[in-house]
Formats: structure tokens, sequence, C-alpha cells
């Protein structure tokens, strides 16, 4: 008798979450073999392949509602596409493995590198998403959908923040490998942002976006830089009897912020970078925590939008109350290349923007 069809996101999100847990479960232990010399490196690597393999191929089939059987060519194409990107990493984790001299390389730090594999599922899972539910058309039609999809992506990224917190300060990982870890999962939330913009399909996203793309993480990487080196001196500090380090709360805090800037790509995505600004880029008081969120027109002329800055339920800032007056609406220019697709595909520019929120 056939599997019951997983009906919503959130509970393949759960199944999904499970079968990272088994994954994560598995590097542990072919590390541990590794290390205690009952497994070669090219023994490691093979095994290691296959876990990274499997666990991508369950995402997409979560994502698909359960439905192996629903799957294309086109479905096993994208996750080969995947797949190959997460070989060629991990080949230099084995690569950098091999090349450590006198154990500088520790089981913990191969676990930490290797779990990243992990949490890069989402990419397989998000693909089967677009035709994997039926209460989710292929097409999301409006922002707040998408908006919703985000923040399943970065409650994910909270997690593994607050856990990469907690193995710095019990000292099981250095402040360098934190930051490293830290530099991985800012890549990877803001890329998902970029993605759930562009409609999940990599042939979707330009040369243009992942050069925007490539901007807005430069950026985030020098504010984390920053923050290393302030949780290096509080170390250091602490080390010596001069402070106190940091606090676990303190750091949770900071470390979301990261998180929480993914919104302000998703925004810049959907309209080409166009915006002087949008809600939480950092240009308003709340910064990344702001709670506001744009609702986008057709202006009078085909290539222009109209954009209107919209408060949110929650508490909001003198910036953002001013932003909400001034853009009533703020008419936004788009780029020869929009009107024209939009045209081609019989769609208003509005509209236009609409389907390129996909999944």
């Amino acid at each position: 008798m056939p599997k019951p069809r997983i009906r919503d996101t959130d509970t393949a999100q759960k199944m999904l979450g499970i079968r990272r847990a088994e994954y994560r479960k598995a590097v542990e232990a072919l590390t541990d073999k590794l290390a205690a010399g009952d497994i070669s490196l090219v023994q490691w690597r093979a095994a290691m392949r296959q876990e990274i393999k499997g666990l991508h191929t369950a995402a997409l089939i979560f994502g698909r509602g359960g439905e192996y059987e629903s799957l294309t060519q086109s479905d096993f194409g994208g996750l080969g596409a995947d797949l190959k990107k997460q070989y060629y990493r991990f080949d230099e984790l084995a690569q950098d493995i091999q090349g450590s001299v006198g154990g500088s390389i520790t089981p913990d730090w191969i676990n930490l590198r290797a779990s990243a594999y992990g949490d890069l599922a989402d990419t397989s899972f998000w693909r089967g998403v677009g035709k994997g539910f039926p209460d989710i058309p292929p097409r999301i039609r409006s922002t707040e959908v998408g908006l919703k999809l985000l923040n399943v992506r970065q409650k994910a990224f909270n997690k593994t923040v607050v856990n990469l917190n907690g193995k710095l300060r019990t000292g099981d990982i250095s402040v360098e490998q934190w930051r490293a870890a830290m530099r991985q999962e800012i890549k990877d939330v803001h890329t998902a942002a970029l993605i759930i913009a562009r409609g999940g399909e990599y042939g979707e996203i330009s040369q243009a976006d992942w050069g925007r793309l490539g901007a807005q993480l430069k950026k985030q990487y020098k504010y984390l830089d920053g923050y290393a080196a302030y949780v290096q001196e509080s170390a250091e500090a602490d080390l010596v009897g001069e402070g106190k380090f940091l606090s676990g709360a303190y750091m949770d805090w900071r470390s979301k912020l990261y998180g929480g800037a993914a919104k302000a790509s998703y925004w810049q995505h959907l309209v080409y970078g166009k915006l002087p600004q949008v809600p939480g880029d950092g240009q308003t008081r709340c910064g990344s925590n702001c709670g506001c969120h744009l609702r986008i027109e057709d202006g009078d002329d085909f290539d222009t939008l109209l954009v209107y800055w919209e408060l949110g339920p929650t508490e909001h800032c003198d910036d953002c109350v001013r932003l909400s007056n001034e853009w009533r609406p703020f008419i936004l220019e788009m780029p020869p290349s929009a009107a024209k697709e939009a045209a081609s595909l019989g769609l208003s520019l509005a509209g236009f923007v609409e389907t390129l929120l996909t999944i």
C-alpha cells in the first residue's frame, strides 16, 4: 500500500529535519572511523558522497509530497546539478583533510564542515515543493507567500547559528571555525532569498542577479569580520581576567541579525536591485528586524511600478513611519528587459514581478 501523500510544507520540513539528523549521525560515525584508522580517506569520501546523495534525494522527494513516482527527468537533472555543486565543495574538504599535517584538522571540525552539506539540502527540497503540493501553486502570486517561505529558511538559519554559538562558548570550536561556519550560513540564507525571488530555478537567475548577491554578501561578510574580531577580543579579555566573554543571549541576538538581513535581499532581487532601500536593509533605525513589507502595483507607464512601504503589525520605528508616508507611492522605473519580457508574456509589469515569486 503506497505511503500517504504529505499534504503540507510544515510536515515535509519536519520529515526533512529527521532525515537531516540521520545524515549528521552517519557523518559523525564515518568521521570517527576515519579518525580511528578503521577506514581510509578514499573510503570515507565515497561513503560521504553517498550520504550527501541520499539526503538530497530524500529532500527532493519530501518536497514533492513524498511521491517518488511523480519525479520527472527534469527533477533528476536539477538534483544532479545540486549534487555536482555539493560534491565539488566536499572534495575541497577532503583535500583539506588529506593536506592536514599533524592532525591540525580535528574530527569535530570535519563534522562541522560536513554537516553544512546537510543544511544545503533545502535547495533540493524547494525544487520539489514547486510541483509537490496541491495547496501551493507552481507560481506563487503574492509577496506574502514568498515572505512566508523565506521565514521558514530564516528560522532554520537561526537554529543553526544558535547551535554554533553554543559550540563556540563550550570551546568545541574556535573563533575562526565559528566565523567560517557563520560565513557559510549567511551565504546560504541570502542565496535562498534570491532563489525564492527568482522562482526556485537556477535558470531564472541572471549574471546580474548573482553579481547583486555577491555585493550583498561582501557587505555581510564585512559586518561579520568586525563582529568576529569583537568576539575574539572578548574571549582574550576573559582568558586573562580583564573582562567577561559575551553572553549567550547577546551572541544569539547578534547572530540572528545576519539572517534577518536576507529579507532585504529578497525585496531587492524582486525589483532587480532598483530600489534605494527596502525593509530590513539596515537603513532604518529598526535595522534588519524591520517588520514592514512592500506593496507593488502597476504604474501609469508600462515600464514603471508603484511601490508602497507598508507598516508591519509589529512595533515600527520613526524611519518606517516616515517612509510609509513618503512612499505613497514610490515610482520605480524598471529595466527595459523586464518590461519587454512582461509584454512578451502578455502581463502587466506588476503581474510580471509577481510571477517571479515562484517555487
